[in-house]
């Protein structure tokens, strides 16, 4: 930990290892990371820092690959628990209405399939009080685990859209899946319904669109029991489809207004109070961790409690761990570096700056 991100300022205080002089000229003349050989006499240079921050930059992004890789195995996983859950309430629901209410299984399958989905055509309905109420708990429970495979699925595509932006890869492009596969979807069911003579083409495209958004206004329906069962199949798949569609289209504009929201506000100039807030440790210098913290909490992209959550893992690692450390070399910023034509400081500095 300490060798990969090298961010001691909570240990070392101001002078380095301990605020002691003597000890950071010992340390001036020694490779952090092998005690025995010297240090590099450019470390400071732009050219000798450059190649080290590239290799963080590729070290990052092969931990977030196989991070996404170990998150995708567990979102399946949920996933097709959620889908069992649904299928096991559903299949409930269908035995509760047919002893219940005395309709076929074919009819209270459907009912089941066209209440889950919240299309609601009104072309079957509880008569009975007991299947009232049994239909508002199936109703709640099931948009509850609805609810979280949505969820599920923003995850997924968030991770799609982080993956893309490290690529360097249109944002909008993961729009071409979701989009193809509901036209094509609402096409196939048009089709289906006007070769089984249950609408002409434009009622066929009106129902289907109506169908799969989930409005279902009950004008249009399907009468016949074969019409009903296709019907099922297109529906439970469709409006999954549109559902979707619409998680990627707000999860990806989500993530877009973030990110200039983000870019604005990284655009400002850091001024001397700005850059004392970051500085939590009181040393006069700025740690790229601290940087980072800061601007991710001013800028609204993260949770704090995260924040806090790492910081502590961070500090149970430390406290945890056994023999000498290896202290690795730390870029800092101070306001030294605030030049009144620039925002941003373009070069890595070393902790060799003298602290203000």
């Amino acid at each position: 930990i300490n060798a990969e991100y090298g961010d001691h300022t909570e240990l070392m205080g101001s002078g380095g290892r301990g605020g002691d002089p003597d000890a950071d000229a010992d340390d001036q003349d020694r490779n952090p990371l092998d005690p025995d050989q010297e240090a590099t006499p450019d470390l400071e240079d732009d050219a000798a820092t450059a190649p080290l921050i590239q290799d963080h930059d590729v070290w990052a992004i092969q931990n977030l690959t196989k991070s996404n890789a170990k998150r995708t195995d567990v979102l399946l996983t949920w996933a097709m628990v959620l889908l069992l859950l649904m299928s096991v309430h559903i299949l409930v629901c269908m035995v509760v209405m047919s002893e219940a209410e005395g309709w076929d299984p074919a009819t209270s399958l459907y009912f089941a399939l066209v209440t889950i989905t919240t299309v609601g055509y009104g072309q079957f309905v509880p008569t009975m009080t007991g299947t009232k109420l049994y239909t508002t708990f199936f109703v709640l429970l099931g948009l509850a685990i609805s609810g979280v495979f949505v969820a599920i699925i923003q995850m997924k595509i968030l991770d799609s859209l982080v993956m893309r932006e490290n690529a360097q890869v249109s944002k909008w492009r993961v729009l071409a899946v979701p989009t193809g596969l509901t036209a094509v979807w609402l096409g196939a069911y048009m089709g289906v319904t006007v070769a089984m003579g249950d609408f002409d083409a434009v009622d066929a495209w009106y129902f289907s669109v109506i169908s799969f958004t989930t409005v279902g206004y009950g004008d249009k329906l399907l009468h016949g029991n074969d019409s009903r069962l296709v019907g099922m199949v297109f529906l439970i798949t469709g409006t999954a489809l549109f559902a979707f569609l619409l998680s990627t289209i707000v999860t990806l504009v989500t993530s877009v207004y973030r990110m200039r929201a983000c870019k604005a506000y990284f655009s400002k100039r850091i001024t001397r109070a700005r850059l004392a807030e970051m500085d939590t440790t009181g040393s006069g210098d700025v740690s790229r961790a601290e940087f980072l913290e800061y601007m991710l909490l001013a800028s609204n992209s993260v949770d704090p409690e995260v924040i806090a959550e790492i910081n502590s893992c961070f500090s149970h690692a430390l406290a945890v761990a056994q023999g000498p450390v290896a202290m690795a070399p730390r870029e800092v910023l101070n306001v030294q570096h605030l030049e009144p034509s620039k925002a941003w400081v373009d070069a890595a500095v070393t902790e060799t700056k003298t602290p203000v």
